[in-house]
């Protein structure tokens, strides 16, 4: 199976049940799900072996001002653009509901939405002792300074290009 109509089955119940709950959402691109046109879910994949893998989120609360504040960036307008961009291109599923679900319900929801449209039912689990500890290991290596710097030129330089969304980009040039 293709890896866009692995996407195109998976983002389609969170989309159905974004638009249960009135919202204008649409998956953009294959694999970005926006609610009138601002991004509101995290999603990625890729290959492992045969298996094709799929992991994402719904955005149900964003703190946009703590996230500008954190980011290592070349200057204060780099930051205040970046901060703007976030504002105009993301958005939350609280802010947009006039009656928020809560986190529980909202995950309820989701996986009767898979139920539905896998046609069959999801399964409640935990990972095996073997998959926590390969998450551990996979935690460490995701936040060591050799994955955080991966794509640095140089590793004290702050960050030159931040994407908040599949059109929105924020970009400075390296000073001569």
């Amino acid at each position: 199976m293709q890896v866009n109509a692995v996407y195109a089955q998976l983002l389609g119940p969170p989309v159905a049940d974004l638009r249960k709950l009135g919202l204008n959402a649409h998956v953009r691109d294959g694999n970005e799900i926006e609610v009138d046109g601002r991004r509101i879910a995290g999603v990625g994949g890729g290959r492992i072996g045969e298996a094709v893998l799929v992991v994402g989120n719904i955005l149900l609360d964003f703190d946009y001002e703590m996230m500008a504040r954190i980011w290592r960036v070349p200057s204060e307008d780099f930051r205040r653009l970046a901060f703007e961009a976030l504002q105009s291109r993301m958005t939350t599923l609280w802010s947009r509901l006039s009656q928020p679900v809560s986190s529980d319900e909202s995950q309820a929801r989701f996986a009767e939405a898979y139920a539905l449209a896998l046609d069959r039912p999801v399964v409640p689990g935990s990972l095996t002792e073997a998959e926590q500890a390969k998450a551990v290991e996979m935690e460490e290596h995701l936040i060591s300074e050799e994955w955080l710097q991966l794509h640095s030129e140089d590793k004290d330089e702050p960050m030159r290009k931040l994407k908040i969304s599949l059109d929105a980009f924020v970009m400075t040039k390296k000073p001569a």
